[in-house]
């Protein structure tokens, strides 16, 4: 595939046996849960959490928590000041550039269900 002038495209290339494993979810996560034995190894909530009031980021990652297998990682951004949440872990945050130019980019915050 050829990208537009301007636009650079990625891609991820991941083994069939791999990508078998690998759904999403469309959940109200200040909500809902689902039930994914034995949870979720991975979650990534970018550009979710910061459209959430604090008590709903609470409610979101308690949520969320709960989705994950023990030791899963959940990367999001948006969530300041970083409520406490039992079952998750701090394992600090990175900032991540979306360019090589310029300062565009997210501090994804990295953490680990207990």
């Amino acid at each position: 595939m050829t990208a537009p002038a301007g636009i650079e495209l990625r891609a991820v290339a991941v083994k069939p046996q791999i990508a078998s494993r690998i759904f999403s979810e469309d959940v109200d996560i200040v909500a809902q849960t689902i039930e994914a034995a034995p949870g979720f190894d991975l979650v990534i909530a970018t550009d979710v959490l910061g459209y959430y009031t604090h008590g709903e980021q609470v409610l979101a990652l308690t949520s969320i928590s709960r989705m994950m297998a023990p030791g899963g990682i959940l990367l999001c951004d948006g969530v300041a000041p970083l409520p406490k949440i039992l079952m998750l872990e701090d394992l600090g945050s990175q900032h991540t550039s979306y360019t090589d130019v310029g300062n565009a980019g997210a501090d994804l915050i990295v953490l680990r269900r207990r």
